[in-house]
């Protein structure tokens, strides 16, 4: 907190600290949270898959790995699970020169096995 918002504020926030300090425990607000989804083994390894594969041109074109694809939209293909390039184009996130750079890469990082 810097020292002006102190200088203008400081007795008002040390009086909203004691009001909320002696609040019964059931006056409390309590912020209610969404539960979580269970983890997706298969969803985590196609993201480990395309990381891996993102981070290796990464290293080849000596870029950034989250200038050639950010994590947000390998972890949207991920989810998305494309099969084709027009599937793989229809991601939101998904350029045009990934799709042509290494689209093909990213499909093959989808399927099972030993991709």
């Amino acid at each position: 907190m810097s020292r002006d918002t102190v200088a203008r504020n400081g007795l008002e926030i040390l009086e909203a600290l004691d009001r909320g300090l002696t609040l019964p425990e059931q006056d409390i607000p309590r912020i209610e949270r969404r539960e979580r989804p269970a983890p997706d083994p298969a969803l985590e390894a196609r993201l480990d898959r395309l990381k891996a594969a993102r981070n290796r041109l990464a290293r080849q074109i000596e870029l950034p790995p989250g200038v050639i694809c950010p994590n947000g939209t390998l972890e949207a293909i991920a989810r998305t699970n494309p099969k084709t390039i027009a599937g793989l184009k229809r991601v939101a996130g998904v350029r045009e020169w990934q799709t042509r750079v290494f689209g093909e890469e990213l499909l093959r990082q989808l399927e099972p096995g030993d991709a």
